[in-house]
């Protein structure tokens, strides 16, 4: 017997087909609701397909009218469950749909072929080799007529698929990094991203940064860490959510203001509380509440995670606490446990293409980091050249953002984000950033990084705009 899909994950899916008019007439034709584990999730399957075949339409808030129709004359206590799970399932948030879709329709197909195996043995058994055939045949092209299974026929094709899909649907967050948004335009479902630089250049605090925009859109974030505890963790992103300092008491802290081309031109400083204090550290979590999102910090010491204990993590989560994650922030691949191998660069190589499955798979983002080899370190700009171990690894993600510092740089608390690698637009761009790790901001304020060529021209006009304000 296969793998039963979770009661959280049945009940996503009957939210879906209360509200999505589109998820419900492609489920329409493929799915029988026989197969769900539970009475009350079959009859209100039948009852959304009932109305879909009567208004072409998804039925809303119109399900309780059908339920009442459809259970008139069951006993009071059946109504109740009725009433109960309907309203367990509309406060329920419903963020990875495909996940939900693929997650049913492997199950249904999984249902299908035991069911059809069972036959194809008594059929055999009584001699009747013509039907157990046909059987077995129906139930393949049945399976292969799903979803996944056709492809995409070119020629047919009236609008091109990608324009149906708008950018703003399948986006996730921004950095919220203005000038290196110009060149990313945010992070969407499926990618897998990699972040690259020195030994203590600021990965940490960017993930943390990454996680901290992922919270502000109310998504659901798995922070797993390999080297800093789960305590420290906790505490960057108290840092980063309600800009506190990790001294023991409230303390004074100095903040730079800079122009448009990064030049300081005022110094000033603020008390702000630590996050040690009784109070401040809980106005984090009461944003992380209101966002409606959900953060879960993991730790795992060095060399202790492989891949198939990622997603059992996963699975155990899914089943055991209804959480189906929009983000994985895993900090970071090289010190996991990495796949057997003779050379270490193939280790590193597979460990990438296992991530880059999860995400495909899951339809989640997968956020990583990676050490620079030493010709990184002390550098303005980090790009592929800078990649320690195996360069086969940035082949294998769909982003790459590079973190350098000069030493100068260091001490005024700035570093250069650098697009070094990007699929389908142009890399090699990137910006200054200013910081102040202080309180916990990666991210204060940013400005441009010029190429040569159109450095003196830039820097020009934004001369000029400076002398208009």
């Amino acid at each position: 017997m296969g793998k039963e899909i979770t009661r959280h994950i049945q009940d996503c899916f009957v939210k879906l087909l209360i509200t999505d008019t589109d998820f419900l007439s492609i489920c329409r034709q493929s799915i029988e609701p026989h197969f769900f584990s539970s009475d009350i999730i079959e009859q209100v399957v039948q009852c959304c397909f009932n109305f879909y075949d009567q208004f072409k339409k998804h039925p809303g808030d119109n399900i309780h009218d059908e339920i009442t129709k459809a259970i008139s004359g069951k006993s009071r206590d059946k109504k109740e469950l009725f009433v109960s799970y309907l309203t367990k399932v509309a406060n329920l948030k419903v963020a990875n749909v495909d996940y939900i879709y693929r997650s049913v329709m492997d199950w249904i197909t999984q249902k299908r072929f035991e069911t059809a195996a069972y036959e194809f043995v008594n059929l055999v058994s009584k001699g009747d080799t013509e039907s157990a055939r046909q059987l077995m045949y129906a139930s393949l092209k049945h399976d292969y007529g799903t979803e996944h299974g056709g492809g995409l026929n070119y020629a047919e094709v009236e609008t091109p698929t990608y324009l149906l899909n708008d950018e703003k649907d399948r986006l996730l967050f921004r950095s919220n990094i203005k000038h290196l948004d110009r060149y990313i335009r945010g992070f969407t479902r499926s990618q897998l991203v990699t972040i690259l630089g020195p030994a203590k250049g600021k990965k940490t605090w960017f993930l943390i940064h990454l996680g901290k925009q992922a919270i502000k859109r109310g998504l659901t974030i798995i922070h797993i860490s390999h080297e800093i505890t789960e305590q420290e963790v906790e505490m960057r992103y108290d840092q980063a959510i309600g800009s506190l300092v990790h001294e023991e008491e409230d303390t004074e802290v100095e903040f730079l203001r800079r122009n448009r081309k990064g030049k300081i031109t005022k110094r000033y400083k603020k008390i702000r509380p630590s996050v040690y204090t009784t109070t401040d550290p809980l106005l984090p979590r009461r944003t992380v509440r209101k966002m409606g999102a959900q953060l879960i910090i993991k730790k795992y010491p060095m060399s202790t995670m492989n891949i198939a204990e990622l997603e059992r993590y996963l699975n155990w989560l899914e089943i055991f606490k209804g959480i189906i994650p929009d983000v994985i922030i895993d900090d970071y691949v090289e010190i996991t446990d990495l796949p057997k191998d003779k050379e270490e660069r193939n280790r590193i190589n597979k460990a990438y293409i296992q991530r880059k499955r999860i995400a495909d798979e899951r339809n989640l983002l997968f956020i990583t980091a990676s050490q620079t080899s030493k010709a990184g370190w002390g550098k303005k700009v980090i790009d592929m050249d800078k990649v320690s171990e195996d360069y086969r690894k940035i082949a294998n993600v769909d982003m790459c953002l590079g973190i350098g510092a000069t030493k100068e740089q260091i001490d005024e608390d700035v570093c250069t984000i650098f697009v070094a690698a990007i699929r389908g637009r142009k890399g090699k761009v990137g910006c200054f950033v200013q910081s102040n790790l202080d309180v916990g901001q990666f991210h204060l304020s940013s400005w441009p990084m010029y190429r040569k060529k159109r450095a003196q021209k830039s820097e020009d006009v934004e001369d000029e705009n400076d002398k208009k304000d």
